[in-house]
Order: structure tokens, then sequence, then C-alpha cells
């Protein structure tokens, strides 16, 4: 790792050489630890994966801006009281 700090910016390991050597010593030091770890960033990768295909998803237009359902309000007030009555339950 003192190879991170090399004055010659050529001679500093890139990210991907970093990876290889902490995985290396984890491996050395602790392989189950080391598929702990692997198996939870898999987990995330896919929850992260759902979210952004969630987010990136089209609206269904069923449901309304955010999903609160499509309404025509007649007033300002009427909209109001809409909003409260759906926080207050």
């Amino acid at each position: 790792m003192m190879r991170c700090w090399d004055k010659d910016p050529n001679e500093r390991p890139n990210f991907t050489q970093c990876i290889h050597h902490l995985k290396d010593q984890l491996r050395k030091a602790s392989p189950q630890l080391l598929e702990r770890v692997e198996l939870d960033l898999s987990d995330e990768c896919k929850r992260q994966d759902a979210l952004s295909q969630w987010l990136t998803s089209e609206p269904d237009p069923r449901e309304g801006i955010n999903g609160f359902g499509t309404m025509t309000p007649s007033s300002p007030k009427h909209t109001e009281r809409i909003y409260i009555s759906e926080f207050s339950r």
C-alpha cells in the first residue's frame, strides 16, 4: 500500500490493482469474511439494479402523479382537505 504514495504517479497502483491486493489480503486473513462480503455486495447490487429500474420505468397513468391518483378538485381548499385527510390516516 506504500506504493499509493509514490512520487511518480506511474508507479502508483490503479483502483483495480488496489482491489485485487485487498481481496488477496482478506482471502489470506479470513476466507469466510471475504465470501460474506462478496455475497452482501452481490445482494446490494441486485437491490440497486431494481431501484434503478423502478426509478427509470414509465409511470402507470392509472396511478396519477407520484401514486396519489388523479383528482379534479373544484377549489384549492378541496385539494387541501384531500391531502390532509390522506396523511392523517
